[in-house]
């Protein structure tokens, strides 16, 4: 029920009616109103348009109003006139009472106010002031809300960014926006919850404390509660909606660091295998590079380690956050089989990797080590003793030599081809089959060896018999000085040297002290085959050997194996003397390296190391550009050294002072700190006595390579000229041990003379 008195000013008739429909709950508004006008001290003529405002402005039905009229006589007698168009104005039922007591017959006391007579307390004026500020927060509450609903929209409709920086900004911007709108929230909360508290306070009645609340302000309490749930139940909402929003955003950042990480993760990797595959496409041809590349591969391995580590820790992050239901599952899930796969891949590349070099350095393990059987094979039967007495340890020398073959693992075919198949590239086939070439020639050339050296011991056991002495040469008398021309004329001179018929022809160089005691060992070199023929004047011919394989296309194919052999051994024989010029002998001449050099041996430079940097000279300038020339043309390697046959007369002097040299090297001993200093430089496993024995061994392996080449050739194009120049190095190496055996007389400080 509405009641409206004489009291209420004009302006507030639309705050009133509107503040009676927030009083009731909806069901009871749809019932409609009934409304009390008291009239008594107003006029009449307020009457009708007090009515037509409330029909104006009441916003809900009216269902019927009561209308206490005017007390004056005057003014009872007019409405009384104007009752009847007053009626017919209004939409409603309208009845005329005339005064309190005639009122009462149709409302119920307890439900008028006390001005009435009734039991309702009510003061219009504090009603007013509260209706205002509960509209007023009403108002308030309708702003906020609506600012929570547009921050929700404009939240929801912002476009998440695509990296990193953006979404952080985004992040840190809708966390300010959200604080503000919260606070100002609560301070619509905080003035809602003051409002209620200061409508809440107890009357005071008869200087007491009235805690029971009229029904106006019942009213008021029930509109502000209401506002205040409804202002929670917004919060709420909005702090649903926050939640899943900042969740999204949260979400978006691992997102994006994760593509982040994963493009910088993918791109690393892929460097790696690329790295990987440019690697194996190297080719390895020693074991020196294989190790080194292991080396490498060990530290590639470990400085990838932490790469491949974080790409398998950054795939489990991203199942992590499929697991977490994050939103967007179908970009993270293809990323996640990536990085398994790049990091399957990298595995799988880098264990082919190492097996392929595990697989390569046992072959060239393998190789290396018939190389060096083959390079001892060769020295065994160059240094041999072909004298009756020194037979017997010859055999038994070649015999075990031979046994070590079975050790070099290259015997079983099936095996390794079983073992070495996915590293056999055409390179390293070639390699390998150059190989087993070699080790088959040393193998014949020992068991040919064996067949001689079986028939010298028969032959010693049973009667000597008649040969043609061989014919005589003019001995080469030592002088106390020559000059360069007489020392050409006489390299010449002793050069021209002719093998005797039916002889066996032995060469040999011995270093011998002073005192006649062996400083070095001997070398012997035998012809392969021998033909005696029965001819007039008792005279054997020396025929060159021809090789049993009848095949040309093979015979080249070994006598190219022979050169590459002899180019091969031609390098390394240049670089081991510029190893031992630049590391030994260039160093004592080094103010820096005084102090370490013995005193006995200081300023003795060229008695130590003799003419060694001529022979280097030669070799690297002349001769071995010479063969590599005639790499190509084996037939034409035979010049090579008829024409140089004067230059290799040099060795004489080498080794001529090489007696003098070891002694000066044996008295400083091989572990004085200047040796060992320079030792330690170059790297060398053996002492300076092993690497000055280079030259000596070198000039009487020449002859043993030029009779292989002779024995591949048959009668071929060349084969004269490689015959002449095995006659040639025969001849030099006969020159040099002519001059040994003239010192061994003489002793060696007659070359302080030369």
């Amino acid at each position: 029920m509405y009641v409206y008195n004489s009291g209420i000013v004009e302006g507030d008739i639309q705050c009133h009616t509107a503040g009676c429909c927030h009083l009731v709950c909806l069901r009871d508004i749809d019932l409609g109103f009934v409304v009390v006008i008291d009239r008594r001290n107003d006029k009449w003529s307020s009457v009708k348009t007090i009515l037509l405002r409330i029909s104006t402005f009441f916003p809900a039905l009216i269902q019927v109003a009561y209308i206490v009229k005017p007390a004056g006589f005057f003014q009872k007698h007019i409405s009384d006139i104007g009752y009847k168009s007053v009626k017919e104005d209004c939409k409603f039922e309208v009845i005329m009472c005339n005064n309190v007591q005639e009122l009462y017959s149709h409302i119920d006391r307890d439900q008028l106010t006390q001005d009435l007579g009734g039991l309702i307390a009510y003061d219009h004026a504090e009603w007013i002031q509260q209706r205002a500020a509960i509209e007023k927060f009403s108002a308030n509450t309708h702003h906020v809300s609506g600012q929570l609903q547009q921050c929700t929209e404009r939240l929801s409709e912002t476009e998440l960014p695509n990296d990193v920086a953006g979404t952080e900004a985004l992040l840190r911007d809708h966390g300010l926006e959200r604080m503000e709108v919260k606070e100002e929230l609560k301070s619509v909360v905080e003035h809602g919850e003051t409002l209620l508290s200061c409508i809440r306070e107890p009357e005071l009645e008869n200087g007491q404390a009235e805690m029971v609340l009229s029904v106006s302000k019942v009213v008021h309490v029930t509109a502000v509660e209401r506002l205040l749930v409804q202002l929670e139940e917004t919060e709420k909402a909005f702090d649903k909606f926050w939640d899943q929003h900042h969740k999204k955003l949260q979400q978006c950042m691992q997102l994006r660091k994760f593509e982040d990480e994963f493009r910088q993760l993918q791109y690393v990797v892929e460097r790696h295998l690329e790295k990987l595959k440019e690697e194996a496409l190297e080719t390895e041809n020693s074991l020196l590079k294989i190790e080194n590349h292991i080396t490498d591969m060990k530290d590639f391995e470990e400085n990838t380690k932490n790469d491949i580590h974080r790409a398998e820790q950054l795939r489990m992050e991203g199942e992590a956050l499929i697991e977490d239901q994050h939103y967007a599952v179908d970009s993270i899930r293809p990323k996640c089989l990536e990085l398994q796969r790049i990091c399957l891949q990298y595995k799988e590349v880098v264990r082919q990797r190492n097996e392929l070099l595990r697989k390569k350095r046992d072959l060239y393990d393998r190789l290396e080590k018939a190389n060096k059987w083959c390079t001892r094979g060769v020295d065994l039967l160059a240094m041999q003793d072909m004298t009756p007495d020194g037979v017997d340890v010859a055999i038994k020398e070649i015999s075990g030599y031979l046994q070590l073959s079975k050790q070099l693992n290259l015997n079983n075919p099936r095996e390794f081809r079983q073992t070495f198949e996915s590293v056999l590239t055409p390179e390293i086939k070639n390699a390998v089959q150059e190989g087993l070439k070699r080790i088959e020639d040393i193998q014949d050339m020992c068991k040919k060896r064996l067949e001689n050296l079986k028939k010298v011991k028969v032959n010693s056991r049973s009667p000597p018999q008649q040969l043609t002495p061989p014919e005589k040469k003019e001995a080469v008398p030592l002088r106390s000085s020559v000059s360069t021309e007489d020392l050409h004329h006489k390299r010449k001179r002793n050069g021209e040297i002719k093998k005797n018929g039916g002889t066996h022809l032995r060469t040999k160089i011995e270093l011998v002290r002073q005192d006649g005691n062996e400083s070095s060992s001997s070398l012997e070199s035998e012809s392969e085959s021998l033909h005696r023929g029965q001819q007039s004047g008792g005279v054997n011919k020396t025929t060159p050997p021809v090789s049993p394989l009848a095949d040309l296309d093979t015979l080249h194919a070994k006598r190219g194996h022979v050169m590459k052999e002899l180019i091969e051994t031609e390098r390394i024989y240049v670089k081991e003397l510029k190893s031992i010029i630049d590391g030994y002998a260039k160093l004592m001449d080094d103010p820096e390296m005084q102090h370490l050099i013995p005193a006995h041996i200081k300023g003795k430079k060229r008695e130590i190391f003799g003419n060694i940097e001529d022979i280097y000279t030669f070799h690297h300038d002349e001769f071995l550009k010479d063969l590599e020339n005639c790499q190509n043309t084996p037939s034409l390697v035979g010049r090579c050294f008829v024409d140089r046959r004067e230059e290799f007369q040099m060795y004489s002097y080498y080794c001529q002072n090489k007696p003098r040299s070891e002694a000066l090297r044996q008295e400083a001993g091989d572990h004085n700190s200047f040796f060992k200093e320079c030792q330690r430089r170059l790297d060398h496993k053996l002492p300076l006595g092993a690497y000055l024995l280079k030259p000596v061994q070198r000039i009487t392996k020449y002859q043993l390579l030029l009779r292989e080449m002779l024995k591949y050739t048959g009668n071929d194009i060349g084969s004269v000229e490689i015959k002449d120049a095995l006659d040639a190095m025969l001849g030099v190496v006969k020159y040099v041990n002519d001059i040994m055996h003239q010192i061994a007389i003489t002793g060696y400080k007659v070359l302080a003379s030369l």
